[in-house]
């Protein structure tokens, strides 16, 4: 083969593997949560990233110990959001709420919340409960 096939051979394979990379970089809720498992988490909203693919949001859970554990509640793109009339201002920093959703399958202190309540008591429906 001469040296301009091999490179042209080469390229075309690292771009082809670099097309894919991301596509397998996508999951299931059902393959990373366990959601035979529901489960409630109360706690502080410490930080939110409002990123692809999916919104982060840490919540400091408080033990009986006063021991804090930070929590990720892993849900939809910020474009779900968007199209849902949701705002930034939605889910306040400081704000304590309960999420109910399912845990993470190999990381423990991982969600996907389907439900946050608030505590003045406003609710923040992510997904129908019946979905799962």
């Amino acid at each position: 083969m001469k040296p301009f096939a091999v490179r042209t051979v080469a390229v075309t394979a690292l771009l082809a593997l670099l097309a894919v990379i991301p596509a397998g970089a996508h999951h299931s809720v059902a393959g990373v949560f366990d959601i035979s498992k529901p489960m409630t988490v109360t706690g502080v909203v410490e930080k939110i990233d409002w990123i692809n693919p999916h919104i982060a949001i840490y919540v400091g859970v408080t033990d009986a110990k006063g021991v804090k554990t930070m929590w990720t509640l892993e849900t939809f793109p910020p474009a779900f959001f968007k199209r849902a009339n949701v705002s930034r201002t939605a889910i306040p920093v400081g704000e304590k709420l309960t999420a109910e959703g399912f845990p993470g399958k190999e990381v423990p202190t991982r969600m996907w919340p389907m439900k946050l309540t608030f505590y003045d008591g406003k609710v923040l429906q992510l997904e129908k409960e019946d979905k799962r």
